[in-house]
């Protein structure tokens, strides 16, 4: 298993995307190289900063660090980046998954650059160049992933359509990876109401024209104050609406984040509870970071978009999502059942 890189992606580059590269290796001896894209001083340095790393020559033999001088900023207008295509640290880890040289490739860069970069280098599953943000919510019953959170604004039925598709092949790979496989992954539809007639034009003639598919397991309409406690496995939506309920629930879990740390220092004086106490695995189970890593589905290869502020724990997790799409065969089960 190979996996590149992107490693100044994000706001924190290196001091983040380095990290997290050698605690992966250390966690998933089946990866036998990451190809690590950027400015070498900057990784070099990085790497030599942290503890056990130089000394460790299992690690040191799994790296393989590729100079780029260019990277693209998340400033930078997605256009310019494709008309460009300079060779950026994120084009150049996208150009080792499109010539087969790894498996996989994780960028927190710049979300619009890495959509048309990847479509540009990696081509596409469907004639018309359908590709959907696939993001997985924090949900303490069973894995819920949501699309589309950004690619299309204003979709077309059908395009609801092969995301659906391409969302429940997705649900079957990860699942199965963490032993919690779902057979036929139930699919609804994010509305503002679960009655039948409550979604929009685009809603309403999906269901008229796709509910029935055998292919996929339409249970109806979901609204937003369920997604985070889903008694499903895929939301569909238009990357317009996912957008906004994915950065709200980004933001909300930040705040929950915040209320319990400050609940702990102000009620925990007596140290009556340790780091692994209840109240510190409530943290960890809403905490975003765990749940990292947006699939591009519908480029021909696994690409994974890590989120721009990713700290190591972030990023780490969206290598993770990587290894659980290679391992578990997901571009060849999304041939089969979705071509």
């Amino acid at each position: 298993m190979k996996i590149s890189i992107d490693a100044m992606g994000g706001d924190y580059g290196p001091s983040s995307t380095i990290p997290a590269t050698i605690n992966i290796l250390r966690e998933h001896p089946a990866i036998s190289l990451i190809q690590v894209y950027g400015d070498k001083n900057q990784i070099e340095d990085t790497l030599n900063s942290l503890v056990h790393f130089s000394s460790s020559r299992d690690l040191v033999d799994r790296i393989q660090i590729h100079h780029t001088h260019k990277f693209i900023a998340s400033t930078e207008r997605p256009s310019d980046a494709l008309r460009k295509r300079e060779p950026t640290s994120m084009l150049k880890a996208l150009e080792a998954l499109a010539n087969g040289e790894v498996d996989a490739c994780v960028s927190s860069g710049n979300t619009g650059a890495l959509l048309g970069l990847a479509r540009y280098s990696c081509g596409t599953i469907f004639e018309n160049k359908d590709v959907a943000i696939c993001a997985e919510l924090p949900n303490p019953n069973r894995i819920t992933l949501l699309l589309d959170v950004g690619a299309n604004t204003d979709p077309t039925p059908l395009q609801l359509y092969n995301f659906s598709k391409m969302g429940t092949v997705l649900h079957r790979c990860i699942s199965e990876k963490r032993l919690m496989k779902s057979n036929f992954p139930k699919l609804k539809v994010l509305s503002i109401g679960t009655e039948q007639g409550k979604g929009n034009h685009l809603i309403n003639e999906f269901i008229d024209t796709y509910s029935s598919d055998e292919i996929i397991n339409f249970c109806g309409l979901i609204e937003a104050d369920k997604v985070l406690n889903a008694d499903c496995d895929v939301i569909v939506c238009d990357g317009f609406t996912g957008n906004i309920v994915l950065k709200s629930i980004q933001g909300s879990v930040n705040y929950m984040n915040k209320i319990v740390e400050i609940w702990l220092q102000n009620n925990l004086v007596s140290n009556s509870y340790s780091e692994g106490s209840s109240i510190s695995e409530l943290k960890k189970n809403i905490e975003y970071n765990y749940f990292n890593g947006a699939v591009l589905l519908g480029i021909n290869k696994i690409v994974i978009k890590s989120h721009g502020s990713s700290n190591s724990l972030a990023f780490g997790a969206a290598i993770k999502k990587a290894v659980d799409m290679i391992s578990g065969g997901f571009q060849n089960n999304l041939s089969n059942q979705v071509m």
